[in-house]
């Protein structure tokens, strides 16, 4: 039997009192570490956070220079119509289908750029999440690692008198 005295609360048996400060040690350890996993997965979240809104502020960039591409091409079909005497009028039929299939396609190609930028916008916040979901898990498994370590502690503690 492991022999302590209540008066002073101190456990005389060495090797029991490593096997105490080992189990708070653990416990403890198995809560920083988890803290240090909420920790780190939250950087993680911001990082995708903020690649989410560049991916967002760089799609409607392109977006633009597109719509700039488009106008200006427009212009230049307009002043090469208008140079060799073609009057842009609904009667012109073919000149402005052209401009028209002209617009169109670069009015695809705008609204796939800005759809690509808020898949990414949108994917990149999901997982953001997902990191904050796994930090507060990481974290929830370390204090239940702790209350594991210390509950088993306990136990040993308790059949060996000193509880």
């Amino acid at each position: 039997m492991i022999k302590f005295d209540p008066q002073q609360r101190i456990c005389r048996d060495p090797a029991t009192a490593l096997f105490l400060t080992l189990g708070a040690v653990s416990a403890f350890s198995s809560i920083q570490e988890g803290k240090e996993q909420k920790k780190a997965l939250n950087m993680q979240a911001d990082q995708q956070r903020e690649q989410a809104r560049l991916a967002a502020v760089e799609a409607e960039e392109e977006a633009t220079r597109r719509e700039e591409e488009r106008d200006r091409t427009l212009a230049t079909q307009r002043m090469a119509f208008t140079a060799n005497g073609v009057k842009l009028t609904p009667a012109a039929g073919s000149s402005i289908a052209l401009m028209d299939e002209t617009a169109r396609q670069f009015n695809l190609e705008i609204q796939a750029v800005r759809r690509r930028g808020a898949a990414e916008t949108k994917f990149g916040f999901r997982e953001a999440q997902i990191s904050e979901n796994k930090g507060r898990a990481a974290l929830l498994q370390g204090f239940s690692q702790a209350a594991g370590t210390a509950s088993s502690t306990f136990v040993t503690g308790k059949k060996e008198g000193i509880f």
